[in-house]
């Protein structure tokens, strides 16, 4: 229901924009699911399905992730203030423009994803294999003219 009164505003048809601030959220299946412009400040979510969703000028800051499936998500200008990704899947994605200032993707697979002219002051990824990616280029806070998606 919250994923349709979502769309419903993007379009300017009526609905809500969608809010999971501080939700715990388990098991929830969010393929293929636009989200952009959503807030998800201080979510949890844990085995969740997000494969292909659209992140996009979302607030995450804070947000866990654990053991999400989370291939072929876009995630443009989204922040990603201290963020943690836990055990996820993230192959094969797009995140870019995005702040992952001190957030964390520690043992996620992120083959052949594209991190691209991201905020990573801080990020860390520990038991990731960074190599795996299509590309990981970042940019400091001063740098990208202190990005302030909010």
């Amino acid at each position: 229901m919250i994923c349709a009164k979502h769309i419903l505003w993007l379009n300017d048809a009526g609905g809500e924009r969608a809010n999971f601030q501080n939700c715990y959220l388990n098991n929830l299946n969010l393929y293929g699911k636009d989200l952009s412009n959503s807030y998800c400040e201080g979510a949890r979510f844990e085995n969740c399905d997000m494969h292909s969703a659209d992140f996009s000028n979302a607030e995450m800051e804070s947000a866990k992730f654990n053991n999400c499936y989370m291939q072929d998500i876009f995630a443009n200008k989204t922040n990603f203030i201290q963020a943690d990704f836990i055990g996820c899947d993230i192959s094969n994605s797009v995140v870019c423009d995005s702040i992952l200032t001190s957030a964390t993707m520690q043992n996620c697979d992120v083959d052949n994803t594209e991190i691209t002219n991201c905020q990573l002051d801080g990020f860390e990824h520990p038991a990731t294999d960074m190599s795996a990616a299509a590309c990981v280029t970042g940019q400091t806070e001063e740098q990208t003219n202190s990005l302030n998606y909010s």
